[in-house]
C-alpha cells in the first residue's frame, strides 16, 4: 500500500506540474499563418481577424494572446548567445511567469514606441554573465541585410521554469520591438496562443479550431504536437505507474495467500474438531477468509497512514530534491486525488479477498479423523 500510494501520488504530481509549466509558457493551442516555414521569423497576420473573436467566444477559452518571435544574438563584452525573442503586448497574461520570476521585474510597456526591457532566463544570464539592470546588445538578422542590426537593451529580470527547452531558448520583450524590426504595421502579429480552462480538452479544441474555425490561410496546432518528446515522457511515467501498481498488487496477493496457507496448516486440528462437531466446509472457509480479510484491512490502514504521511512530509518539507535539468522540477512533486485513493484501496481489498478463497479450498481436503490426530 505504501509503495502504491507514493508511486501514484508522485506520478500524478509529475504529470500535473510539468503540464502546467508547458502550457503556462505557451498555452495549449496556437494559430499562425499557413506556410512552409521552419524558422522563427513568422509571416504576419492581422491582430483583428474575425476568427479571433469567434475563438474568444467559445466556452472553455481562458485567454487568447498575440505574440511574435524573432531569432537574435545576445552579446556582452565576453560572451554571446543565440536565442529567440518572444514579443508580447501589455495585455499578455503574466500569471504563469510571475511564479517563476527569480530576480528583477517583468518588462515595462510604453504607450508610444517600444520598451527596451527584456526578460531572460537565469540559464541565459548565467551563460552571458549578466545581472539585472545591465545592458546587453541584441543583434537582429534582416532579410537582404549584409550585417545584423544591433540595439542595446536592459535586462529587467530573470525567470526560471526548469524547462530547458524554453529557458535556454526564449527571452521576452515588447511585441512592438519585433514589429519595428520586421517593419510590420501596428495590428500585425506572428500568431496567437490560446489558453484553455480545462487542459484535458486540448485535443478537442485543437480539432475544433483547425477543422471548423480557421480558413486555408491559417494553421493551428497544439503544444503536444510541437513538443511530442515531453508528452511521450509523461506517458511513459503512466506506464511505470501501472507496472508498479500491478507488481505491488501481485506481491500483496501472494503474501496473503501464503499467510492464509500458514493459518490453515497451523489450525488443522481446529478444522478437524469443527468438522467433527458438524461444521461444513463453507462455514470453516468463511472463518479463515474473514480472518485473513481482517489482516488485509489492518495492513491497508497502516499502509495508507504511512504512504500518505510520507507524501505529506514531501509536500510540505520537500525532502526529496531532484536535478532540475533532467526532471524539469527541483523537488519531487506529490498530488493526491480522491479517485486514486478509492481505486488503490478498492482494487486491493477486492482482489486480495477474492484470491483468498483459493487457499481456503484446502479446508475441504482436511479429514476430521486425520486432522484431530495431526501433530
Amino acid at each position: 500500500m505504501l509503495v502504491m500510494i507514493v508511486a501514484t501520488s508522485m506520478v500524478n504530481g509529475f504529470t500535473t506540474e510539468i503540464t502546467k509549466k508547458i502550457f503556462g509558457f505557451w498555452g495549449q493551442v496556437h494559430v499562425v499563418k499557413n506556410e512552409m516555414n521552419d524558422s522563427f521569423d513568422e509571416t504576419p497576420i492581422s491582430q483583428n481577424l474575425p476568427v479571433v473573436k469567434k475563438i474568444k467566444a467559445l466556452d472553455g477559452i481562458q485567454s487568447i494572446n498575440a505574440y511574435a518571435t524573432k531569432a537574435v544574438i545576445l552579446k556582452t563584452r565576453e560572451e554571446m548567445e543565440g536565442i529567440v525573442m518572444k514579443g508580447v503586448d501589455k495585455e499578455y497574461d503574466w500569471t504563469f511567469l510571475k511564479q517563476y520570476l527569480v530576480k528583477g521585474k517583468l518588462p515595462a510597456f510604453t504607450s508610444e514606441g517600444f520598451s527596451r526591457d527584456i526578460l531572460i532566463s537565469s540559464t541565459t544570464a548565467r551563460r552571458l554573465k549578466l545581472e539585472v539592470g545591465q545592458s546587453v546588445l541584441v543583434y537582429f538578422m534582416k532579410k537582404g541585410a549584409k550585417v545584423p542590426i544591433g540595439r542595446k537593451f536592459a535586462v529587467s529580470g530573470f525567470y526560471n521554469t526548469g524547462l530547458e527547452e524554453y529557458d535556454q531558448k526564449f527571452a521576452l520583450c515588447d511585441i512592438n520591438l519585433i514589429r519595428k524590426v520586421n517593419k510590420w504595421t501596428d495590428d500585425q502579429v506572428g500568431g496567437f496562443e490560446i489558453k484553455l480552462e480545462d487542459i484535458n480538452k486540448m485535443d478537442y479544441f485543437g480539432d475544433e479550431i483547425y477543422y471548423k474555425m480557421i480558413d486555408q490561410n491559417l494553421f493551428s496546432y497544439t503544444i503536444k504536437e510541437e513538443y511530442p518528446n515531453i508528452f511521450e515522457w509523461l506517458r511513459l511515467q503512466k506506464y511505470n505507474e501501472f507496472i508498479i501498481l500491478l507488481l505491488m498488487l501481485v506481491v500483496a496477493i501472494f503474501t496473503m495467500c501464503t499467510t492464509l496457507l500458514i493459518l490453515i496448516l497451523d489450525r488443522t486440528q481446529m478444522i478437524g474438531i469443527l468438522k467433527a462437531l458438524g461444521a461444513n466446509n463453507y462455514t470453516i472457509m468463511q472463518v479463515f477468509v474473514y480472518h485473513a480479510a481482517f489482516i488485509v484491512l489492518k495492513g491497508m490502514l497502516i499502509g495508507n497512514v504511512l504512504g500518505y504521511g510520507l507524501c505529506l512530509i514531501q509536500k510540505y518539507f520537500e525532502v526529496i530534491r531532484l536535478p532540475e535539468a533532467e526532471y524539469y522540477l527541483s523537488v519531487a512533486p506529490v498530488q493526491f486525488t480522491f479517485g486514486s485513493f478509492i481505486f488503490i484501496n478498492l482494487v486491493t481489498v477486492v482482489m486480495c479477498t477474492l484470491m483468498l478463497f483459493l487457499p481456503s479450498l484446502l479446508v475441504a481436503n482436511v479429514k476430521p479423523v486425520k486432522a484431530i490426530r495431526f501433530d
